[in-house]
């Protein structure tokens, strides 16, 4: 080694990791990746002309040079998908490992990976394709682990270099329009700017006008200058990425020496340099040693730089998609998402299933009541408070709480009455009502499931009618003192189902008399109600929960009912059996399953109620609220209550005669 040659050092890279980046890790974690610690492509990138600007402004106050920067972000783990680079930048090829605990994070043999990196990098120069693709050489690592529950994110990167042996020595470096001339680095830099892309690793072919080629266009005659996309600002060292190229060098073209351009572009200051290099004296036919590692790993924590509201939807989901990576694979976290829901009713069942259907995921949730908070509410009713007492509609201010508890909540509450049959419509009320059957038609229309949960049995007529009309799927909640029902309604037939079960009934579908004016006469226990205060958070879960078996069955609200089944044994649903609708008993702690089939004289579901509601519209339902028998008459119940009245007076003559 000469006086004036030493040992190349080289700067390495700093890394930057955009805060986009952790978000899309996230993402990709819980939607794609899961528990899987598969390694993965990604790519970074660094630029040449980085901090141009900043630099010149940082060396006039006399401040330490940046240094050179390696980033990542978003667009990081989407390698198929084309660079958007600005020019002078340089995409790197990657492999990224996330792991599952932070326990494996620190103990994964970082030799062991390095290594196999390397020997992507030395197979490359050997076969050659890294001179076809000089990006090849610039292939690094990095290792992550994403504490998703507290938004802490910890890395380590590395950048693999082969080491020569011995190593390469260099001169003093000399700025670029010394050792080649001003007006030949401006030509260089002529033709790199009208290039789309650049090149990291190119050649110069001296000569009056210096001419850029690809590697791959190396001739032993003539001058050439080797050359980089130089990420380095230090005066007297390169950047990084040169280490690899040298190993390219001396294993390829067998050079002993050559001159090295790193370039760095920088309009108001010439800050690229040329080294003259010396290169081992032999080439080796085993990979070299590789380093690489940054010296520690980086932490960063997001959970106070993050959206308060982001922080907590990312959250709620990853609650959902746990239990979807080990339990259930097949959970469709996405079709519960977007399944919109109308409660109707914002009381103590209309709270506890919004409540219940928030935790599944659901966004989309619409209210219906007409009543206001009272002071007995807020105990029982879990979307209340004591400030909701004074005058707050039901309907508004459990939609406002729904989305006070999760900002993400697209909740809206409408405050209106449900037209009742036996509740005869006045003249002065006619528009009224019929501006409400047109609203609840329409909210049932916009929606995907609608919730019955209304506290009169006449108040759920209309919802199970237009429910019926519109083809929704319809879940009816109802609770006595220590007994619920919970219940679908049929939707019909399916004539494109492989599998065609009789349609299940309606909540009116076991009734052989029209629903009438329940609320005239009432006393204060039967205004209100009275029941076991456990009973609404059981039925509310399961009428949630059955909504929920309905969105997984391939054949949807149309599946026919299951019946009981024995605890230990398997069912065809992950979620398991499907059942029409659950009475349960709090007295006994019992539950039972029952089935019921439409019924042809239904008062709500039959096929003569939807198609007379279908040509009359809102006329139909005037004569159901004004005339006792109307529904009766349509269904032919009346007819049938007949028959069988003059069959029992027949039989009580018989039993005279006899």
């Amino acid at each position: 080694m000469s006086e004036d040659n030493k040992i190349l050092q080289y700067q390495p890279f700093s890394t930057s990791v955009s805060v986009d980046f952790w978000f899309e890790l996230t993402k990709k974690k819980l939607e794609e990746y899961k528990l899987s610690e598969a390694p993965v492509y990604i790519r970074g990138q660094y630029n040449a002309s980085q901090f141009a600007a900043l630099q010149e402004t940082q060396a006039a106050e006399g401040k330490a040079q940046l240094p050179a920067v390696f980033q990542i972000d978003s667009e990081s783990l989407h390698h198929e998908k084309p660079a958007q680079g600005v020019q002078f930048s340089c995409v790197s090829p990657g492999v990224l490992h996330n792991t599952n605990t932070s326990e494996t994070f620190a103990s994964l043999d970082k030799v062991v990976l390095l290594d196999k990196v390397a020997a992507q990098i030395w197979s490359d120069i050997e076969s050659g394709k890294a001179i076809e693709d000089s990006s090849r050489l610039n292939r690094f690592l990095l290792l992550t682990f994403a504490d998703l529950k507290k938004h802490h994110f910890y890395y380590w990167f590395a950048f693999p270099a082969l080491q020569l042996n011995p190593a390469a020595t260099a001169t003093p470096s000399i700025p670029a329009d010394q050792a080649l001339g001003a007006d030949r680095i401006d030509s260089i830099r002529e033709q790199l700017s009208s290039q789309s892309s650049v090149e990291p690793f190119f050649l110069i072919h001296l000569g009056d006008r210096p001419t850029v080629k690809k590697i791959s266009e190396y001739n032993a005659e003539g001058e050439t200058v080797f050359a980089f996309l130089d990420p380095c600002y230090l005066t007297p060292h390169p950047g990084w990425p040169l280490r690899n190229f040298l190993t390219l060098i001396s294993q390829k073209f067998q050079l002993k020496s050559c001159k090295i351009l790193c370039y760095r572009e920088h309009h108001a200051e010439r800050s690229s340099i040329v080294i003259d290099v010396t290169l081992p004296s032999t080439t080796s036919q085993n990979q070299p040693k590789a380093v690489g590692w940054e010296k520690k790993a980086n932490f960063v924590n997001l959970s106070k730089q993050m959206d308060p509201a982001k922080l907590m939807s990312a959250s709620v989901d990853l609650n959902l998609k746990l239990m979807q990576w080990r339990l259930m694979p097949s959970l469709q976290l996405q079709k519960i998402f977007n399944t919109k829901c109308l409660l109707l009713g914002a009381g103590t069942l209309g709270c506890n299933v919004a409540r219940a259907l928030m935790s599944w995921g659901v966004r989309h949730v619409t209210l219906v009541d007409n009543g206001k908070v009272s002071y007995s509410n807020p105990t029982r009713q879990s979307l209340f408070e004591f400030s909701d007492c004074r005058g707050s509609n039901k309907a508004e201010a459990a939609a406002a709480r729904l989305r006070q508890i999760f900002p993400g909540m697209e909740s809206r509450g409408v405050v209106m009455s449900i037209p009742m049959p036996g509740h005869p419509i006045s003249t002065g009320e006619e528009k009224n009502t019929r501006d409400s059957v047109q609203l609840l038609d329409q909210l049932i229309a916009e929606h995907d499931a609608v919730f019955i949960l209304t506290d009169s049995r006449e108040s759920r007529w209309l919802p199970t009618l237009l429910c019926a009309h519109r083809g929704k799927i319809a879940i009816n909640a109802a609770l006595g003192f220590d007994s619920y029902l919970v219940m679908r309604h049929g939707l019909g037939r399916r004539e494109e189902a492989d599998v065609y079960s009789p349609q299940l009934g309606c909540y009116y579908c076991n009734d052989v008399v029209a629903p009438q004016n329940s609320l005239r006469d009432r006393t204060l226990d039967q205004q209100c109600t009275v029941t076991r205060p456990g009973l609404s958070q059981m039925a509310s879960a399961l009428a949630v929960e059955l909504l929920v078996s309905i969105l997984h069955h391939p054949l949807g609200g149309h599946a026919p009912a299951d019946a009981a089944r024995d605890l230990n044994e398997k069912t065809t649903m992950e979620l398991g059996i499907l059942p029409h609708s659950i009475r349960g008993f709090l007295a006994h702690f019992s539950t039972i399953l029952l089935e019921c089939p439409s019924y042809s004289k239904c008062t709500a579901c039959s096929p003569v109620v939807v198609e007379e509601y279908s040509k009359r519209g809102f006329d139909m339902i005037k004569d159901a609220m004004n005339t006792p028998s109307y529904l009766e008459d349509l269904t032919g119940l009346t007819e049938m209550k007949k028959e069988a009245e003059q069959v029992s007076w027949e039989v009580e003559e018989a039993d005279d005669d006899f």
